[in-house]
């Protein structure tokens, strides 16, 4: 990714002069690391029978303990200022009669 980002300045002050090419750049980094800290998955997750382990829900583990009206819920990823809203609508669209089992 840095590697786009450097051909994109390089390219922008190549054709715009060092200024208004070093800003485009500033510029698609800044929305290409938003887009990013906004895209990470949320797994939804499970307790290993008889464990205080928890780990998220799959076809290997079928057998995974979940609370009924109680959904447990991890993201990868960063949580800061601008990704909550993105977050919460994700999480809205879960639920636990969704998982597997329920």
């Amino acid at each position: 990714m840095e590697f786009h980002w450097a051909l994109i300045a390089a390219f922008g002050v190549m054709v715009l002069g060092t200024l208004n090419g070093l800003l485009i750049a500033v510029l698609v980094s800044m929305v290409s690391l938003i887009v990013r800290a906004n895209s990470h998955p949320i797994y939804v997750l499970g307790r290993k029978p008889g464990t205080k382990i928890f780990r998220p829900i799959s076809p290997e583990h079928p057998k995974d303990e979940t609370f009924p009206g109680l959904l447990l819920l991890r993201p990868e990823g960063a949580i800061f200022f601008a990704n909550p809203s993105v977050l919460v609508r994700r999480y809205g669209r879960l639920s636990p009669n969704s998982l597997p089992g329920s």
